[in-house]
């Protein structure tokens, strides 16, 4: 056994896990809480998230369905969290999701509205064909009741949405549901993956995307811990040591 000792507040907390030697499951081993990247070590990164009330626990960006489908939808491949983010608040701002019958030029102009980030003005990319994803999705959402549809149903409805693919589909479900039934698997979650031992080299996100997320969702069964949470620890950790992360992956 292995204990994980954290101090909060002047008051001694702590945890239990397995052996390092113990298997977790398959041929993968618990592994020891403080080497990088070990099942034990995520376990113990989801606590300390939890200890903290980390605001990346937070999964919701919109307060609605639709706000929570754009603000995904604005984010993904080649956009920075932060510049989908910014651009998402530019539509809140111009009250894009309370209006009726919004045209694809009112929501061209908006994403090719400059934004101050850094010192300096910005534009958001491939704004144009995102323009057209946007203006597809506002119609659809209108016209669906989410309520009535569970986890993967919702996902799959997502799915018929211009630009939608598996991983913003369950980007949407996750956040909006807290849905611990589906998996974001992005560049930060494979190579968290590869470095476990859960995914091998052969994985392909684009092509065994439902096979590597089962094999994830087994994967936070055994450790205990939420998939939703594991998922967002996970994107902020590897995030914070990509550079460290991918000197590991051989």
């Amino acid at each position: 056994m292995q204990k994980v000792y954290c101090f909060r507040k002047n008051q001694e907390l702590s945890i239990t896990l397995p052996n390092p030697n113990e298997n977790i499951f398959d041929t993968i081993k618990w592994g020891r809480f403080e080497e990088f990247f070990t099942p034990a070590f995520w376990r113990a990164q989801a606590w300390f998230f939890e200890l903290r009330n980390d605001a990346a626990l937070t999964y919701q960006l919109g307060e609605t369905f639709k706000e929570e489908v754009i603000a995904c939808l604005l984010g993904g491949h080649g956009i920075s969290s932060e510049m989908g983010i910014a651009k998402f608040n530019q539509f809140k701002e111009n009250k894009i999701f309370t209006l009726n019958n919004v045209s694809l030029e009112s929501i061209e102009e908006i994403m090719h509205a400059p934004i101050y980030m850094d010192g300096k003005y910005k534009k958001y990319r491939f704004a144009k064909q995102k323009s057209k994803y946007i203006y597809d999705a506002l119609i659809k959402v209108d016209n669906v009741n989410e309520k009535e549809k569970s986890d993967l149903e919702l996902r799959n409805f997502l799915l018929g949405i211009d630009g939608i693919g598996l991983k913003t589909a369950s980007w949407i479900v996750r956040n909006y549901r807290k849905s611990n039934n589906v998996a974001i698997l992005d560049i930060h979650l494979y190579r968290a993956g590869l470095l476990v031992g859960i995914f091998n080299e052969k994985d392909r996100i684009e092509k065994n995307y439902l096979v590597m997320e089962e094999k994830f969702l087994l994967f936070c069964k055994y450790l205990g811990v939420q998939a939703s949470k594991l998922d967002a620890v996970i994107w902020r950790v590897m995030k914070e040591l990509n550079t460290f992360a991918l000197s590991k992956i051989k």
